[in-house]
């Protein structure tokens, strides 16, 4: 159980995985760090295996996985991630997935945090943000903002029961289905997330065949308490949270519009 508190990983290099840290079976708490421009097969930034870590008030920029999870790749285990920024992360090959993160089995936890200009570059890519295979992972009160992908621009999901409340998605890009989040099968639930960004052919939400069930939410599919109404959203900047966010701007259709059970506190 090591603590890691005010450290910079930069340009390191792993053959395999974990080009700036690799977690094997254990409990870390790592606090305050960057991880940039570091190189791996498998998470550039950071690789979780059947790990447990807490991760906090990190930023991940400029990484790049040679198949998954340019950021970070978090497979099995419930490593709980808060308040994170994924700037600029890659994953590069042919079928490579996870720009900013990939996360296969176990139940992950990743609230507050940011995913900007991620981006899954090959000519199969799947998720610019992140990647979810077969994982009960819960993202909450998450930015996916101009990431992009050939599948799911600002992620995509495979299987598994994820949970997706209190997120923003806007101006992600795919270049073939689901600009916002490509659902290839699994039974997701989504909650209290706004779907925005400008008309594409490629849709903001593209299903399929997962049992998805998606609520009070800014989007065009059907579902209790779901508008297609402008939420106005602000530019990614410093609204005076852990990372940066989109803002509501004045005659936001997401305004009050949530279901109050799983909103957060504040705004």
């Amino acid at each position: 159980s090591p603590t890691v508190t005010n450290c910079t990983f930069s340009v390191n290099t792993a053959n395999n995985d974990g080009g700036g840290i690799y977690m094997y079976k254990a409990t870390p708490t790592v606090t305050n760090c960057t991880f940039s421009v570091n190189t791996a097969s498998n998470g550039g930034g950071m690789y979780i295996y059947d790990a447990s870590p807490t991760v906090k008030n990190c930023t991940f920029s400029g990484n790049m996985a040679n198949t998954n999870g340019g950021g970070m790749n978090i497979s099995k285990g419930s490593p709980t991630v808060t308040n994170c920024t994924f700037l600029g992360n890659k994953a590069t090959a042919p079928d490579g997935s996870g720009g900013g993160m990939y996360i296969e089995g176990g139940s992950a936890m990743v609230m507050n945090c940011t995913f900007s200009g991620n981006m899954a570059t090959a000519s199969n890519g799947r998720g610019g943000g992140m990647t979810i295979e077969q994982s009960s992972l819960t993202v909450m009160n998450c930015t996916f903002s101009e990431n992009t992908a050939l599948f799911g621009g600002g992620m995509e999901m495979s299987s598994g029961t994820p949970t997706v409340t209190n997120c923003t998605f806007s101006g992600n890009t795919a270049t073939t289905n689901g600009d916002g989040i490509y659902i290839y099968s699994g039974t997701p639930k989504v909650t209290n997330t706004i779907f925005w960004g400008t008309e594409s052919a490629a849709g903001q939400i593209v299903n399929v065949e997962a049992n998805l069930t998606i609520t009070y939410s800014i989007t065009d599919l059907p579902g209790q308490g779901n508008t297609n109404a402008d939420p106005k959203l602000g530019p990614l900047k410093n609204n005076g949270g852990p990372t940066w966010t989109c803002a509501l701007l004045s005659g936001s259709s997401a305004l009050d519009r949530g279901k109050n059970a799983d909103a957060p506190k504040t705004d």
